[in-house]
C-alpha cells in the first residue's frame, strides 16, 4: 500500500473518532476548529449551508476558508472495495486541496 493511502486510512480511523464525538455535541466540532469538513449522508443531500448555520460554525477554519466538501454516500458509507477504489482517491483530492491551500 502507498504511503500516502497509508497515511490517509490512518487520518480517517482519527476522523472516525472524531465524527463519533461530535456526532453526540455539534459544539465539539467548533473546539476542534478543523481546518476540513467533509459532508456525506445516506440517501440526503449534504447541506452546508445548515450545516454553517449553527451556532460558533462561521468562526470553523474550515468553514472561513471554504474547505467544505462533499462525498456520495455510495463512495464512502457502503460496504465493499467502492469505498477504496473511489473513496478513498475522492477523500485523497479533498487533502491534496487542503495542502494546496495551505501552501500558498
Amino acid at each position: 500500500m502507498r504511503t500516502h493511502t497509508w497515511n490517509t486510512l490512518l487520518l480517517l480511523s482519527a476522523i472516525g473518532l472524531m465524527v463519533a464525538a461530535c456526532r453526540r455535541d455539534p459544539a465539539e466540532v467548533v473546539a476542534r476548529a478543523p481546518e476540513l469538513i467533509i459532508g456525506s449522508w445516506c440517501g440526503k443531500h449534504f447541506r452546508p449551508e445548515r450545516m454553517t448555520s449553527r451556532p460558533g460554525w462561521l468562526q470553523i477554519p474550515a468553514v472561513q476558508h471554504g474547505m467544505i466538501g462533499e462525498i456520495k454516500s455510495a463512495l464512502i458509507l457502503s460496504p465493499g472495495i467502492s469505498a477504496i477504489s473511489e473513496g478513498l482517491p475522492a477523500i485523497a483530492a479533498m487533502l491534496d486541496r487542503l495542502e494546496s491551500r495551505e501552501k500558498r
